[in-house]
Order: C-alpha cells, then sequence, then structure tokens
C-alpha cells in the first residue's frame, strides 16, 4: 500500500493493507528480522526520519505511530485525532 526509501538509499520500508510495517534491507536484499507491529488497519504511509533511525506510519485506523528501526519498538503513545 505504501513504500518509502530512506535518505542513504540502504532501507526501504513497507505498509500494506492489513497493519504490516516491514522494513527492507537493500544492500542484502532481504527483510529486516525485526517486528513492527501495531496498527489494526491498512497502513496509508510511511516515512523515515532524516537520520534514518526511526518511521513514522498512518494508517485507516486513525492514528500515527513512531517506530524505531533498531528495534522494531513502537516510540511512544499512537498520535490520535482524525475523524
Amino acid at each position: 500500500q505504501s513504500i518509502n526509501l530512506s535518505r542513504d538509499g540502504k532501507k526501504l520500508v513497507s505498509g500494506d493493507n492489513n497493519g504490516n510495517i516491514k522494513l527492507w534491507d537493500l544492500v542484502s536484499g532481504k527483510e529486516v528480522d525485526i517486528s513492527i507491529e501495531g496498527h489494526d488497519e491498512q497502513v496509508n504511509s510511511v516515512a523515515f526520519s532524516a537520520d534514518g533511525t526511526r518511521i513514522a506510519s498512518g494508517s485507516d485506523d486513525k492514528t500515527i505511530r513512531m517506530w524505531d528501526t533498531a528495534t522494531g519498538g513502537q516510540i511512544g503513545d499512537p498520535l490520535q485525532g482524525h475523524d
């Protein structure tokens, strides 16, 4: 559903219709072995921070979430407010 390339061109993040987010290492061509989970519905947008250490994602579950690219862990609480 959505993809974004890191600034250095070495990683790609993707979001799908089932709420999944995956991180890809473009040097090796393989998925990074971390679990990025939390959205309940389709992920419509994903983006890297300028330094590549975080990912922001927006979903049909009406939340925006921040993720750590090293661990896949969610950073803080979901941002809410969209109707």
